[in-house]
């Protein structure tokens, strides 16, 4: 009992390929990110933006690249934010990990823990 829960993360949860993928599809559930949130990331040192995709003046999806790994993320309304991490992305042999992240600041840990991670 004490072991499941020190494996407990209040910030972020691994999930399968395809919860993510049921999720980033789902227009219905996913939400467009505010320029708050684009600005923040943004002044993240080390952060790079690898592509951001706009519908409309809306920002619908968000890759970033930070340390030895790639983020891809999309938001949904219910606040949860959904990350496929690609890492040792400029290797060969990289893998892919999911992750959902409660909220922005379990998105935020994610990142900050996964930044220089190797796998």
């Amino acid at each position: 009992m004490i072991k499941l829960f020190e494996e407990y993360n209040q910030y972020y949860q691994e999930i399968d390929r395809r919860e993510y993928c049921l999720n980033r599809d789902d227009d219905e559930r996913r939400d467009f990110f505010n320029r708050e949130e684009y600005m923040i990331l943004s002044k993240i040192d080390g952060i790079d933006f690898v592509d951001v995709i706009y519908v409309d003046s809306d920002i619908d999806f968000m890759q970033i690249k930070g340390g030895k790994n790639q983020f891809s993320i999309i938001k949904c309304k219910d606040e949860w934010y959904y990350t496929e991490i690609w890492l040792n992305y400029s290797r060969p042999g990289r893998s892919f990990r999911y992750y959902k992240c409660d909220q922005w600041e379990g998105l935020l840990k994610l990142i900050e823990d996964f930044y220089d991670k190797v796998i």
